[in-house]
């Protein structure tokens, strides 16, 4: 009988601590939380004693602002009841008591009656299993089952049960998921699948398998694309058995890319500790991920050469032009000489012809003729011989890139193109066995190409050259590939549409678990609403701007035209605030230690095993290697200029620092810096948080496939680009792209997949941020999407048109009318689209870039598009006529640009390029980049907010006013360079202290 697998042990679930312990509260909170209307004093009175009537209070407030059953004792507390006891029965002895449980048992019992939620019961366990199980064949990821768990609960009005209990139900199902997986894969990996895998994961094994999986093409060198090739011929039988594999587990995109991760950021030496049945998993997902990134790779290779190739040719073509054109000028001269050749007396009608010709042909060539003739009828000289002249002379290079890639890659053709179909499959057998193509449909080439696609050009015959023709069937690809009508199979990007949505079948039960608004409302109610607003809107802005109310907008009687002056008045605020200049400088590691003991980011590092005790990490060695990832010294360097050990703080970083544990750490510290008292202050709109999100250029010092060109930043070098979401000053989530990707792409994945406990309302970008589907997908998930465009009038004229009416007033109209009918005939398939993007069956990235490749201008992409119109068309409205809106924008962006500039500092402690050979590498990178500037951010939110706490008590109204214009992001008062030391100094840190002697009228 085979050995029952070990439960997985995993950690406490640090990172949610935060979410089971009383909120701290600031003054308004406690007023705004701790107050009770007629129902609630109602069953205030049933209690007797004040004791009890105090903690019902608390109780009752501090479930308002999270619905959970706390374990409470009188020291966690003892602030807030202090509160309520001068507030409410300053008269009444204070009780320094923990609750009993029966008294807190009760007291629950009342709050659940007053708020309309449940008591968690055996039944609602039972219920969260299935939800747990559920969320696990969605992505095995113990942090989104949790937060799966958490927000099913919310739904559902159920209070959240103790931490140990969701913890329990979490662990279970990723158990009973990896049990399943474990069950199934010794059952089926049989053959050379299962020899692969066992010599992979033998103790005697070299590092030199794990290099072929884990490295990929560093750029789409000839050379680079070969490696790829070699990789993806000796994983395609592998491959094969996989995907089989995978289908009958049904194991999600979610999971396989989550245990994809995991096998890249583990060592060999990690993997290889972990029980085999368990590495196999991730064995077998990577493989998959992997030979799906390959054929991404060879296919964007393929893309790109192509792509190279006809914008060479096109050059060529016009340098071939003007010097064509330049030489038959001269030519043109001639004409004079050949007439007056024939004008001479001389030649009469006794010369032979031939001796006159010769005669004509010494002073213009015969060649020339015809060009030089239609060169005087002003006819236009023929790029296209040239072009194609270009292919010709180019052919062995041509052949060289391109043939190997299109004989390789499993094009899969729209049904609707059944004869480019065929002739794809017919030229891979005749390449393949020929060395040409030999069957050749006419039908395919358009005729005005092919006199070029012929052996002579004026050739009367339908003989085509076989390369040509070739060249030609690959442009057809291409342009398939780019209007979304040629597919590759086994590719992550380039599939079909309906790969990346949902199925049908999951689309109501996915509708019940996400918690969206939106999907509460039918969808004519949602379309009238949404018409109706915008009707309203118009007429609003036309009145204020007829009334004169818009000073942004000043429309013309004479020439019926609108001025815009500047939407937003006022000089950028300053970042390092002189305040900061009055303290002594701080160590960068200091700084870092000492938001550790505020923060316990330290707690998130956490073994690659969990199971694993042996090991304790360093809190010094973690702090050495985090500074040395991102200050751009590496740990050797960083090494050297410390008093560190090069061998531990390797094995620190092994067994430590990953994407997941530096997010997890991220998080601590924002959500920390969320909880102090300074940061109402940084809240612009009562209505929500508003944040921003903008891209950052770093160049590379390495090249890999994500680091690209663009020439704007980097010259002739190649970059990334680490976009990031900045909250209320606070760097919430960030992610790394290619420099030349658009950043647009990328809005809703860092909203959607942002872990932290601070979560935006409305997101601003500049106008990079934008695209023709970014307001639909935002306001379907509940955001509002607040871009700043560089011309804004621009935008309002595509949109709108100004008149005036009969009683000479503006009237603000739509340019084109929103087809409204068609969004609510489409709603269902719309929300197939975004229940996809929430599901995380698929990024906003692919999803969007499918959408724009995709040129079928189907009824739900156009219905798609108008949806899109009617929320930007809001939006521009409300910009238009919301001075307050256009300032809200702008100190967003402004807040962003403060972070990079933070970040900047941060680069260039060690040169400004970017370390990181992989995609990988470059993640961990950028999150301890964002981890040393989070640690800036809150401590500077530190001092300020106990000037904030000193200034209230001492009623310093002038300072609390001054606050508010200063920013955390200062760093004049930290020391980033330097000789490290990660000892522990022994001086005492005070925060108070800092902020007693500080002066803010400088």
């Amino acid at each position: 009988m085979a050995k029952k697998p070990k439960p997985i042990e995993y950690s406490q679930l640090n990172e949610f601590g935060d979410l089971y312990e009383p909120p701290q509260f600031t003054d308004n909170d406690k007023n705004d939380f701790f107050s009770l209307n007629e129902v609630e004093n109602d069953v205030l009175r049933q209690f007797r004693d004040a004791y009890k009537k105090v903690h019902f209070i608390l109780l009752l407030g501090y479930f308002k602002a999270k619905p959970v059953t706390l374990n409470i004792t009188w020291n966690m507390v003892r602030i807030d009841i202090h509160y309520i006891y001068k507030r409410y029965f300053p008269k009444a002895p204070l009780t320094r008591k923990n609750l009993d449980k029966d008294s807190k048992s009760s007291i629950y019992s009342k709050v659940f009656e007053l708020t309309g939620f449940q008591r968690f019961s055996a039944e609602h366990e039972r219920s969260l299993i299935k939800h747990a199980a559920l969320s696990v064949s969605v992505r095995a990821e113990q942090k989104y089952v949790f937060d799966e768990s958490v927000s099913f609960l919310n739904q559902q009005w159920i209070a959240l049960p103790a931490l140990s209990r969701i913890q329990r139900i979490v662990n279970n199902a990723l158990n009973n998921e990896e049990e399943r997986l474990i069950s199934l894969f010794k059952q089926q990996i049989t053959g050379e699948l299962n020899s692969y895998i066992e010599e992979l994961l033998a103790p005697q094994q070299t590092t030199d398998e794990f290099q072929t999986l884990r490295s990929q093409a560093k750029d789409y060198t000839y050379a680079e694309l070969s490696r790829e090739l070699n990789d993806q011929k000796k994983l395609s039988p592998l491959f094969e058995q996989v995907s089989e594999l995978i289908e009958m587990a049904n194991i999600s995109d979610g999971s396989l890319k989550y245990y994809g991760e995991l096998f890249l950021n583990y060592r060999t030496s990690q993997l290889k500790q972990f029980q085999q049945d368990k590495a196999t998993i991730y064995i077998v997902a990577f493989i998959c991920k992997r030979f799906r990134k390959i054929n991404d790779n060879l296919t964007t290779g393929f893309y790109k050469f192509i792509k190279k190739f006809l914008q060479s040719a096109k050059l060529f073509g016009n340098e071939q032009v003007v010097k064509e054109a330049s030489r038959l000028g001269k030519q043109v001269k001639k004409v004079s000489d050949v007439l007056y050749l024939l004008a001479d007396n001389r030649y009469d009608s006794t010369v032979p012809v031939d001796s006159l010709l010769k005669q004509v042909y010494s002073i213009l060539p015969q060649a020339d003729l015809i060009a030089v003739a239609n060169y005087m009828a002003d006819v236009e000289l023929d790029q296209k011989q040239f072009i194609w002249k270009y292919y010709k002379d180019n052919e062995a290079t041509i052949k060289q890139n391109l043939r190997r890639l299109f004989l390789t890659l499993d094009f899969e053709v729209d049904k609707s193109k059944v004869e480019l179909a065929q002739q794809v499959i017919v030229a891979k057998q005749e390449i393949e066995r020929y060395g040409e193509i030999r069957t050749i449909d006419i039908s395919l080439i358009r005729p005005s190409d092919l006199p070029y696609l012929r052996y002579e050009p004026n050739d009367s015959t339908n003989d085509v050259d076989a390369y040509l023709f070739e060249l030609y069937l690959y442009q057809r690809i291409f342009n398939a590939i780019d209007n979304d009508i040629c597919y590759i199979n086994h590719t992550d990007e380039y599939r079909p549409l309906d790969d990346y949505l949902i199925d049908s079948n999951d689309k109501q039960q996915l509708i019940d678990t996400l918690s969206l608004p939106i999907l509460n409302v039918s969808s004519k109610s949602l379309v009238l609403a949404m018409q109706e607003q915008l009707e309203h809107k118009m007429k609003i802005a036309g009145k204020n701007i007829s009334c004169g109310e818009n000073k942004y907008v000043v429309f013309s009687d004479k020439t019926q035209k609108v001025k815009w002056s500047l939407s937003v008045k006022g000089q950028s605020p300053k970042i390092n605030n002189g305040l900061f200049e009055q303290f002594e400088q701080i160590n960068i590691i200091e700084l870092m230690r000492i938001i550790n003991a505020e923060t316990q980011f330290f707690n998130e590092f956490t073994h690659f095993q969990p199971k694993s005790k042996k090991t304790v990490a360093n809190l010094d060695d973690i702090l050495a290697c985090i500074l040395g990832n991102r200050t751009n010294f590496g740990l050797n360097k960083i090494a050297s200029i410390s008093d560190r050990s090069f061998n531990a703080l390797r094995t620190t970083q092994a067994n430590y620092l990953r994407a997941e544990t530096l997010k997890a750490a991220n998080d601590a510290i924002s959500n920390k810096t969320s909880k102090l008292s300074i940061f109402e202050y940084y809240q612009v709109d009562e209505s929500g948080i508003h944040g921003s999100i903008d891209g950052q250029k770093f160049e590379c010092r390495y090249t890999s496939l994500m680091a690209r060109y663009s020439p704007k930043y980097f010259g002739q070098d190649k970059g990334v680009s680490a976009m990031t979401m900045v909250l209320n000053h606070v760097p919430a989530n960030s992610k790394v792209i290619s420099a030349d990707e658009h950043e647009s792409y990328h809005i809703f994945d860092l909203i959607h997949n942002n872990t932290s406990e601070i979560k935006p309302d409305t997101i601003s970008t500049d106008t990079t941020g934008t695209n023709k589907y970014n307001f639909s997908i935002l306001h379907f998930f509940g955001y509002r999407f607040a871009p700043r465009y560089k011309k804004f009038k621009d935008q309002f004229d595509r949109m709108f048109d100004i008149q005036l009416n009969d009683n000479k007033e503006p009237i603000i109209s739509l340019k084109k009318a929103i087809d409204w009918e068609l969004i609510n005939r489409e709603w269902d398939n719309i929300c197939h689209l975004m229940l996809s993007l929430g599901d995380h069956k698929t990024s906003q990235s692919i999803l969007v870039k499918k959408l724009n490749r995709y040129k079928s201008n189907t009824a739900t992409l156009k219905a798609l598009s108008e949806y899109d119109r009617a929320v930007k068309a809001q939006y521009i409205l409300d910009y238009t006529d919301s001075e307050t809106l256009r300032r809200h924008v702008q100190t967003m962006l402004n807040r962003g640009e403060a972070f990079h500039s933070l970040r900047r500092v941060i680069a260039e402690t060690n040169g400004k390029k970017f370390r990181g050979s992989h995609p990988a590498e470059l993640n961990l990178w950028n999150e301890c980049a964002r981890l040393i500037a989070n640690c800036v951010i809150h401590y500077n939110a530190q001092i300020l907010s106990r000037i904030k706490d000193l200034s209230e008590k001492q009623s310093k109204h002038n300072n609390l006013e001054a606050l508010k214009r200063i920013s955390p992001v200062a760093w004049y008062h930290v020391n980033f360079s330097g000789i490290y030391s990660f000892a522990e100094t022994g001086s005492n840190h005070s925060f108070e202290d800092l902020a007693k002697n500080v002066r803010l009228d400088l």
